[in-house]
């Protein structure tokens, strides 16, 4: 069973290491969704390609659990579940936005 969230900075070469700490220590403050950093996800060809720290580009993947917002059970849309995550990625939008704005 995969994490809810998976992070990926290509094992921190895509991102500042800060940034991936404001975004998991979003996640854990919502402890009914599990995530992990770098684990079976750690960025694809864009973050790999794209993301250059040291000259300022971060680059961050995300891989969202399908449970997070789908009845498991029967595959269907779950307005309930959706609107619940809506709010832990409004968390981590806000999170990014602060961790942009201290830099």
């Amino acid at each position: 069973v995969l994490p809810d969230f998976n992070i990926g900075t290509n094992a921190g070469l895509s991102a500042d290491p800060s940034l991936a700490q404001a975004i998991i220590s979003t996640l854990e403050s919502a402890p009914e969704y599990s995530q992990v950093l770098n684990g079976r996800f750690v960025g694809g060809y864009i973050t790999r390609h794209y993301g250059q720290p040291q000259r300022n580009v971060h680059a961050v993947q995300l891989e969202l659990s399908q449970a997070t917002y789908l009845d498991e059970r029967t595959l269907a849309w779950s307005n309930a579940k959706a609107a619940k995550v809506q709010t832990v990625f409004s968390s981590i939008f806000s999170a990014i936005n602060t961790w942009v704005k201290q830099r």
